[in-house]
């Protein structure tokens, strides 16, 4: 059974919080977040680097999203955790933070997907870290749209994964 999420804690968790606590709800593989009300016992968290992203309580919304527009801060240990909470969270007037384990060492390849109110899938690849640098404005090395039977591709696919990704958005 699914337990249900209140306003108070969509407004405490913000959009991103809120969002990804919907995709794991409905079975995808996120790393394991926390939010800041979860640091009261430091010892129980898992862990020796993280990033902290920013939840505003507009970002990731139904109509837009903020992608690139607030701070995140990678590679924080955790006796520095409250101090990067504190300076991301400094940006916005309502929201949280996401704290999630940094990741940075052990991605090949990374990327940005959304949709749009259109029903488009939007996919942008690239190795290792690309994500800061495509949020950034960089061209990725692979961008992939879909909208229905009728699918787009720019750049190169340039590793077997890739592949594996666009034989799964075939089955969307």
């Amino acid at each position: 059974m699914t337990r249900e999420i209140s306003l108070e804690q969509i407004e405490e968790m913000g959009g991103k919080g809120f969002h990804l606590q919907i995709l794991q709800r409905a079975g995808f593989r996120i790393p394991k977040t926390y939010f800041p009300n979860d640091l009261t016992n430091l010892a129980n968290i898992d862990g020796e680097l993280f990033i902290v992203r920013s939840s505003s309580e507009g970002e990731d919304g139904y109509e837009k999203t903020a992608a690139g527009k607030y701070e995140s801060i990678g590679r924080v240990p955790k006796n520095k955790l409250e101090e990067a909470i504190a300076k991301v969270i400094s940006n916005y007037q309502k929201g949280s933070a996401v704290i999630q384990p940094d990741l940075t060492n052990e991605m090949e390849y990374s990327g940005v997907a959304y949709t749009n109110i259109n029903g488009e899938l939007h996919i942008s690849m690239g190795l290792k870290n690309a994500v800061q640098n495509i949020v950034q404005g960089s061209t990725p090395s692979i961008e992939i749209t879909k909208k229905g039977k009728e699918e787009k591709i720019k750049g190169e696919i340039q590793k077997p994964e890739y592949e594996k990704i666009l034989t799964e958005m075939n089955k969307i």
